[in-house]
């Protein structure tokens, strides 16, 4: 949280926005609308098309738009974030990929086979000065 928001804070950030913005139900009754959490925010353009598939196993491919507009970079990096919410495990895969590849493969934990995994994607600039706002992808059936 603290790459996505750019700042040393940036958890605590996410958290209010989170409880401001995610949270729906009433008392007893709370829930989190998961696609409401931001995990990152900023001035970087988001991807117009990003998508998440299972391939085989727990490898996964995130595929995203590479163009590059406004003040976007084909440097910018690529982060995604995966949330196995039974466990409330994360795997956080930053910068292992940049704007102009397009394309990432990544390789989820094991015992996470089977498991319904909530998956985000946000750019940051090379400094980690700017980040874009993060997309939720969804849910990904592993």
């Amino acid at each position: 949280m603290n790459v996505g928001f750019g700042i040393p804070e940036g958890y605590n950030t996410a958290s209010s926005l989170a409880l401001r913005n995610a949270i729906t139900g009433t008392f007893p009754n709370y829930s989190l609308d998961f696609s409401k959490v931001l995990v990152s925010s900023g001035s970087l353009p988001q991807s117009h098309t990003v998508t998440v598939t299972k391939l085989t196993g727990t490898q996964v491919e995130v595929k995203w738009d590479p163009s590059v507009w406004t003040n976007g970079s084909p440097v910018d990096l690529v982060h995604v974030a995966f949330l196995n919410a039974e466990t409330k495990m994360l795997v956080y895969d930053q910068a292992q990929a940049t704007r102009s590849q397009g394309i990432l493969e990544i390789h989820l934990p094991e015992v996470w086979l089977g498991a319904n995994v909530h998956v985000w994607f946000f750019f940051t600039t090379t400094d980690g000065r700017q980040s874009s706002v993060s997309q939720y992808l969804g849910i990904l059936k592993l």
